[in-house]
């Protein structure tokens, strides 16, 4: 055997036990989703074979549509602010704002707490009567504003959209700031020489360096609010009257409370799908090369 060989099987070997738990615990529950998508089951008596009908039966569905909506909208809303602000924030540490390393602790907080945690956190401060939101209002003089913020139905996705960039925001800030800090000053300041402003400093220099960064950012945020689950769970249960329904939530009330496994597992396969397409898209369409320096 060559030495090539041998450091081709010490590879195998090193990455064989990964692979196998991989296989198992992700890879095979995965096909078995499919499969069981073209069955009725209810996870003890016999299943039945109908194909495409749980499918069918999921383009009907008025609830499994509103939840499609609401992942469009967590899918647009959310990732477009929260791209912003993480882009914005990271833009005035690098130029070096006063306390910038506070600033940076501040933001980053919240991703410090697990999303059950900042989910209950958040419920309490919606709360209709001790809620700290309210609260505030009333104490200012305006209780006309304060309201059950999670239990009217068009406020409920804003309000769980706004706790999902405010967790967001600085995570992914964190990461710009570890690409901005590796551009040349040089760049700027020949920039600066030749006239340019900030914004044009920004777009020109900036955001071409960090593409690559940005382009995880973005396909990030966008599988995150495709298979977004515990906030919504904790915060609303997809609540009220399924105004804050969501792919994952519907999937998994059908699946383990309701006990109708093959049309829990269709709706698991449509969130794969939308995984998917978004993946590709996201690294098709933002796919150029990188600026080399």
């Amino acid at each position: 055997m060559t030495r090539r060989q041998e450091r081709a099987m010490l590879t195998v070997l090193f990455l064989l036990p990964g692979l196998l738990v991989y296989t198992i615990f992700v890879v095979w529950p995965g096909l078995q989703a499919f499969w069981l998508s073209l069955y009725n089951w209810d996870g003890m008596s016999p299943a039945t074979y109908v194909g495409l009908g749980n499918f069918l039966k999921l383009a009907k569905d008025t609830l499994a549509q509103k939840a499609i909506l609401n992942n469009a909208f967590f899918l647009i809303v959310p990732t477009l602010i929260t791209l912003v602000l993480a882009l914005l924030f990271a833009e005035l540490i690098r130029g070096g704002i006063k306390g910038s390393s506070f600033f940076q602790v501040v933001f980053f907080f919240p991703n410090l707490l697990s999303m059950v945690i900042v989910g209950i956190i958040w419920l309490f401060v919606f709360s209709p009567n001790l809620g700290l939101l309210n609260g505030v209002l009333r104490g200012v003089g305006l209780d006309g504003l304060a309201k059950p913020w999670l239990g009217v139905p068009g406020l409920v996705v804003p309000a769980i959209s706004f706790v999902m960039v405010w967790m967001a925001a600085g995570y992914y800030m964190v990461l710009l700031i570890a690409a901005m800090k590796n551009i040349p000053v040089e760049l700027y300041e020949a920039a600066m020489l030749d006239g340019a402003n900030w914004f044009q400093d920004f777009w020109f220099i900036t955001i071409p360096m960090v593409w690559d960064v940005l382009r995880v950012t973005i396909t990030l945020l966008f599988l995150g609010a495709i298979q977004q689950f515990a906030l919504v769970w904790v915060m609303t249960e997809g609540g009220p009257n399924g105004a804050s329904e969501v792919l994952a939530t519907f999937m998994y009330k059908n699946a383990f409370r309701y006990f109708n496994i093959g049309y829990g597992s269709a709706a698991a396969v449509v969130m794969f799908i939308l995984v998917f397409f978004f993946s590709l898209i996201s690294f098709r369409w933002m796919s150029r090369r990188s600026i080399e320096y």
